[in-house]
């Protein structure tokens, strides 16, 4: 089976601004998935266990599904808006301002990453 690829399309505006669509497969949403849980369980503290040592079946239940997105964001964000710059071959002004679009359960994410290019002189 292939492997699942993160896809980005870009926008540039007239007044430089560039916009750059992210769209991650849930399946490169689950691979990091597991990886997210673990960091999460590690600072849990659940009743009848020291803090970061419940199992995994039993603290993934205590963990807020807010936390477990902010976490995967924080962890594909960077590798996929470098992979966008690299392939549009972009090098932005300013650091984007990232808008999340999509991060629906079961489904592909969509994040926007808005920045600007070099002014025309």
């Amino acid at each position: 089976m292939p492997q699942a690829k993160i896809r980005s399309t870009l926008a540039r505006e007239d007044d430089g601004t560039i916009q750059i669509n992210l769209n991650i497969p849930k399946e490169v949403v689950a691979e990091k998935e597991n990886g997210a849980i673990l960091k999460l369980v590690k600072d849990l503290e659940i009743p009848g266990f020291r803090k970061g040592t419940a199992p995994k079946n039993i603290a993934s239940k205590h963990i807020k599904p807010s936390d477990l997105t902010r976490t995967l964001l924080q962890e594909l964000i960077p590798d996929a808006y470098a992979q966008a710059l690299k392939e549009h071959r972009l090098k932005p002004y300013i650091a984007p301002k990232f808008e999340v679009v999509s991060v629906e359960k079961g489904g592909d994410w969509q994040i926007r990453a808005i920045t600007c290019g070099k002014p025309d002189i």
